[in-house]
């Protein structure tokens, strides 16, 4: 079984998303919306459940945890997709403006949140991607264990994301600069981590791996390149002033749709009846 020490890559990344998210969830929870709790639970349960996962997958008498946590995930992600659409929603309401934000909050959407927006958006998708990817693909157990340890890089960048200004900031930087390098050392951080496993990977999971790294690299890019399209502002802003409650529903339905499809997709296929008369003969 691959990664055998990955329990300890995510309570670390737990650790960190904890420092990352205190100023502006944690620490001020029972004043937090409905969609970050939606999103910042879910999330925190999933990083959990990786922890569970990668310790249970390498040690026989906890196989069967792992497998009914397996099934369990096909009922938290449709969860965890929720809170994904809603959060996009919510930036997008913050960066059209039609928040009270203080000066600062306002500063940071007007700068970043449309380009942040186009990249969740891409994020949530390819977190789908990879998810569906990983229980369909359960019985290849390099592929399976890939895609899903690739669910977290994904959530290495905000908590990353949130941390790396910081010495920039303290350094007396501008907000604009000091955001921007620290995102884009982030961003490099997750490509190259996304490349040294696809590196590694034995044969059996170099394309998984390799999917990964250009997912990532596409996140970058479009990050960089949202400015250029002045049609995309508009049309995320749009995007803010609909109702939450549909994006909720959305990102449910497309979960549930998801699990669905890749459990099944998975099953192992019944032998034929000629098959089977060959192998009672």
């Amino acid at each position: 079984m691959p990664y055998k020490h990955a329990y300890i890559w995510m309570i670390s990344l737990i650790a960190l998303s904890i420092f990352a998210f205190w100023r502006f969830y944690l620490g001020v929870f029972t004043e937090a919306s409905a969609s970050y709790h939606i999103h910042g639970l879910s999330a925190f349960a999933w990083m959990l459940l990786l922890v569970a996962q990668s310790w249970s997958a390498h040690r026989k008498s906890w196989l069967p945890l792992h497998r009914k946590l397996g099934a369990a995930s096909l009922f938290l992600f449709p969860i965890f997709m929720a809170g994904s659409f809603l959060i996009i929603h919510s930036m997008a309401w913050k960066t059209s403006g039609a928040a009270n934000l203080p000066a600062e909050g306002y500063l940071f959407y007007d700068l970043m949140g449309a380009r942040l927006g186009i990249y969740d958006i891409i994020g949530s998708a390819a977190f789908a991607f990879f998810y569906g990817q990983a229980i369909k693909e359960r019985r290849k157990v390099h592929i399976h264990a890939r895609y899903l340890i690739a669910t977290s890089l994904l959530l290495l960048g905000p908590a990353l994301g949130r941390v790396m200004p910081i010495p920039f900031f303290a350094a007396g930087w501008d907000f604009g600069p000091a955001f921007e390098t620290g995102l884009r050392i982030t961003l490099a951080i997750s490509v190259l981590i996304a490349a040294s496993l696809w590196k590694m990977a034995p044969i059996q999971g170099k394309q998984p791996m390799k999917v990964v790294v250009g997912v990532l690299a596409v996140q970058w890019i479009a990050f960089e390149l949202a400015p250029l399209f002045s049609a995309w502002r508009p049309a995320y802003e749009a995007l803010g002033a609909l109702s939450p409650i549909p994006f909720a529903i959305a990102g449910l339905a497309v979960g549930a749709i998801i699990s669905w499809w890749a459990w099944n997709a998975g099953k192992r296929k019944a032998a034929s009846p000629a098959a089977r008369q060959v192998a009672t003969a």
